[in-house]
Order: C-alpha cells, then sequence, then structure tokens
C-alpha cells in the first residue's frame, strides 16, 4: 500500500498556535483516508522560510532522505498541506 506523506509547516509562531499545523494535519489525513492510503505526517513546526536551501528545515530533509533512500522500490505519494 502507497504512503501519503504529509508535510505540515508555518513559517510563524502565531500561525502555529492558531492551529494551523494541526489543520494541515487533519486534511492531510482525511485526504489519506479518501483515497484508501496509509499516512505519515512530518511536523516541521514553525520553520522561516527566508532561506532557499534546506539546512533550516531537518525534517523536510529527513522526509526526504526517507523516500529516496530506505524505501525502495515501495510507492510514495507526497503532499504539502498549508492554510492560506
Amino acid at each position: 500500500m502507497s504512503t501519503l506523506h504529509i508535510y505540515t509547516r508555518v513559517s510563524t509562531d502565531s500561525q502555529e498556535d492558531n492551529t494551523s499545523l494541526c489543520n494541515q494535519r487533519e486534511k492531510g489525513i482525511s485526504l489519506a483516508d479518501r483515497l484508501g492510503l496509509k499516512h505519515k505526517v512530518w511536523n516541521e513546526g514553525a520553520a522561516s522560510s527566508s532561506k532557499d536551501n534546506l539546512d533550516n528545515r531537518p525534517v523536510l530533509k529527513s522526509l526526504l532522505k526517507e523516500i529516496q533512500d530506505g524505501n525502495k522500490p515501495k510507492p510514495y505519494n507526497l503532499i504539502s498541506c498549508f492554510m492560506s
């Protein structure tokens, strides 16, 4: 069975306190359920988006590494959930 990886992140502490991460997680899990997929949540929390590299996003780096290195040849789906 395929896995839907749900990466959650907000860019400010005020968003983190305002249930945005919870909303992202719930929407991702709901989508996985509708598609009949397993899910795994990767929560980065409040991480600034001011840098264009992954050095300040260790959770995203771990997610990408797991997909790339450790779980071949399993099929994967990746989704980034966000609130506007």
